[in-house]
């Protein structure tokens, strides 16, 4: 990440999105840089791309440490013992690639470290990857999958498991977790079976745990994940409140957790985790029992990204968000607040850069108070079909998009440029529009 900074430094790369923590997400280059670096690739045996025929495989053809195929292919006519990492991605997101070719090669790749297959037609787990013992990264991306075969614990170096699967996952085997060297399971989001309760594994090294649903193994299995930086865990109910309020408290290092279910048991959640300085990025999808957020000393103060959908808050959430200093990107949305009225405070949000209101059904009224909101650039606003007015206090907000979608025609009228009434409040903004 440090040599992708100084990239983007030297202006060599572009970096077009960025992560809560400020690090890269996507980046882009030159075409004639990209070109550049396709042929010094293919000069230093890093990358190969295969196209089917050999002879387009490069000056140094099987030899490359590094093979992607990116199309559909009947047989795969390429020999490489030295091969470190094989990236099988289909560029066409809505066709799904036969991989039966490769599935059928892999013992000839006994030294893969890395495995990356993507948009596959198949619902059983490729056989040939048993093989691949010292695979450390493995992600498969399916349409449906039955099951995970219980010889991946003969993957005793993989660190990065990831599966994500359209339809559904059947069965995950406890084997799974008895691989020490884990650090990264991310899941399907459909996947219904739960890591188990396994008194003797610890999984010290674990430190990203993402879509598995609660059950009985949050309060034995979980406190025993002691590295973890990110979570995700689905179907919480009010069952599980104490457990993973009590396991929450024992992260010292979480920096990302994503909670959803029907109804949240808000209080002893975010209180569990309210004096974690590590804790930058929350969502939390699902219905608060108490319908408002806890007081703003409970409530995390290092956030810097926030993101609640279908909260169902009775109270005005502005009134405790607005005080987290460290907020950059807040998302609020389906009916995460059910109220009429919503308040901006004199110098609240006085970092959030970027704002998402979805589906704030009952808003009629939006107030912004002066200097509230100082470094704000981007605001998307979305069927809030009761907000008639733009809110007088954006004309001092400094905008550089502002979106709005599906709201309603008295409000398009107001925004319409120069003859809008609510068009001298926005025409400061370099990117405005109005969607259906």
């Amino acid at each position: 990440m440090d040599c992708l900074e100084e990239l983007a430094q030297r202006s060599m790369i572009q970096v077009t999105k960025r992560r809560y923590d400020d690090s890269a997400s996507y980046c882009r280059i030159h075409d004639l840089f990209r070109d550049m670096c396709i042929s010094e690739a293919k000069e230093n045996r890093f990358l190969e791309i295969y196209k089917n025929d050999s002879a387009n495989c490069g000056t140094n053809a099987n030899a490359a440490r590094r093979l992607m195929i990116c199309h559909e292919i009947e047989t795969l006519n390429y020999s490489n013992s030295k091969l470190r990492g094989l990236f099988y991605y289909n560029e066409y997101i809505y066709n799904t690639l036969a991989f039966k070719p490769v599935n059928e090669q892999f013992g000839g790749f006994k030294l893969l470290r890395v495995l990356y297959l993507n948009s596959l037609d198949m619902s059983e787990f490729p056989s040939g990857i048993k093989s691949l013992i010292h695979l450390r990264y493995l992600e498969l991306h399916v349409d449906d999958l039955k099951e995970v075969p219980s010889w991946i614990a003969h993957l005793c170096n993989l660190q990065t498991f990831v599966v994500r699967c359209r339809m559904f996952i059947g069965k995950i085997p406890d084997s799974l977790w008895t691989i020490e060297s884990l650090r990264h399971v991310d899941l399907s989001i459909s996947s219904s079976v739960p890591p188990p309760n396994m008194g003797n594994i610890e999984l010290k090294n674990l430190e990203t745990l993402k879509w598995v649903p609660a059950g009985e193994w949050i309060g034995k299995m979980l406190p025993k994940f002691t590295n973890l930086r990110k979570l995700n865990i689905t179907n919480i109910s009010a069952d599980h409140a104490d457990t993973l309020s009590s396991s929450l408290q024992k992260f010292v290092q979480l920096a990302s957790l994503t909670i959803q279910g029907d109804e949240i048991p808000s209080d002893n959640i975010i209180t569990a985790f309210s004096n974690q300085h590590c804790l930058k990025k929350l969502y939390i999808w699902g219905e608060f029992n108490c319908k408002q957020l806890p007081r703003n000393d409970v409530f995390p103060q290092q956030l810097v990204k926030l993101i609640l959908i279908n909260s169902q808050l009775e109270q005005d959430p502005m009134a405790t968000l607005e005080k987290l200093e460290f907020l950059k990107y807040l998302s609020l949305g389906n009916q995460s607040y059910r109220g009429k009225q919503m308040i901006c405070s004199a110098a609240g949000f006085p970092q959030l850069f970027s704002l998402t209101i979805v589906g704030f059904y009952a808003l009629e009224e939006w107030k912004i108070e002066e200097k509230a909101m100082p470094c704000l650039k981007y605001l998307h606003i979305a069927y809030c079909s009761e907000l008639k007015v733009l809110p007088e206090g954006l004309r001092n907000v400094p905008l550089d998009q502002l979106v709005l979608r599906s709201m309603s025609e008295e409000l398009e009228t107001r925004v319409k440029e120069n003859t809008g009434e609510d068009w001298s409040k926005i025409q400061h903004v370099h990117d405005f529009s109005v969607r259906p």
